[in-house]
């Protein structure tokens, strides 16, 4: 009996200790819930203060991005400015630069004995009125142009059946007043200039060691002397001043007398025996117009 009774206590002291046990384990995991949630509380804070710091942060590096983008844009603007007036300030030096290499030119020229070519266009200075035109169209029609007794007539001739036959050219006043117009003339610096109806077309300016050449699409087929360049001055008794086929269709348009086509090409020479400039257009109807 004795022993039963102290197993039942022992039992009871047993569960005594299991439910003081329970209750230290319950009250160390709300110790620990507690905890956790204030853990998570400062966390969440920290978080929330951090989200807004870097809210402000991103922000204003927005707004550096757009002030820099703006910037550059400012600055692209600027620069291509800049890179005009860099292109006009080069294009004036090389301007000027051709102009000052030409006047020293010049003035090297002025200083040294006079060459031939500067001797025979200072004996010419003043207008040379055209004189006659003469010109070939199509397969065999002669048409010439010229001065009957102070007025412009104009004949022409082609042939028919075997035999050239003669005709007259019916000129109307328009053609009057160019042939009656057109002159070249020779000034104080030795400039030639082609004029008619009181508007320049073509000007020459003088090269004591060349002529004024600019063709570029020549055919071998073009009546042109040969062994013409740049260089060009005298060729037996011929001084050559002028060659180039960049006429503009509106200068051949306007040149032309009558129905003659002159095309855009042509060259300029000074024959010393004859003392007669001769215009020759050859990028059409072959047509020489002789000033004098």
């Amino acid at each position: 009996m004795q022993k039963l009774i102290l197993l039942f206590i022992s039992i009871i002291y047993s569960f005594i200790s299991i439910g003081q046990n329970k209750k230290q384990q319950l009250e160390t995991l709300t110790a620990r819930y507690d905890s956790l949630t204030t853990v998570l509380a400062t966390e969440r804070t920290t978080s929330a203060r951090s989200i807004n710091e870097l809210t402000a942060s991103v922000e204003q590096l927005t707004k550096q991005l757009e002030s820099l983008t703006a910037d550059i844009a400012r600055l692209n603007a600027d620069k291509r400015a800049n890179q005009l007036k860099l292109n006009n300030a080069t294009e004036q030096l090389a301007l000027l630069t051709a102009q000052l290499m030409l006047k020293n030119d010049t003035i090297s020229q002025l200083k040294a004995p006079p060459s031939l070519k500067r001797k025979t266009l200072t004996n010419l200075i003043g207008a040379h009125p055209l004189k006659a035109i003469s010109a070939s169209s199509g397969a065999n029609t002669l048409l010439d142009f010229y001065q009957q007794n102070g007025k412009w007539v104009a004949d022409g001739s082609s042939i028919h059946q075997a035999q050239r036959e003669g005709f007259d050219i019916e000129l109307i006043q328009d053609d009057y007043d160019k042939l009656s117009s057109y002159k070249l003339i020779v000034q104080e610096d030795l400039t030639l200039v082609l004029m008619c109806k009181q508007q320049t077309y073509v000007t020459i300016p003088y090269n004591d060691k060349g002529m004024l050449y600019d063709l570029q699409q020549v055919s071998e087929h073009a009546l042109l002397p040969p062994n013409l360049s740049a260089n060009t001055v005298f060729d037996g008794q011929y001084l050559y001043l002028f060659a180039s086929d960049q006429l503009s269709e509106k200068t051949a348009s306007e040149l032309t007398v009558n129905e003659m086509f002159i095309g855009n090409a042509a060259y300029l020479r000074y024959d010393t025996k004859e003392k007669t400039f001769e215009l020759f257009f050859f990028n059409g109807d072959p047509t020489s117009f002789v000033f004098k």
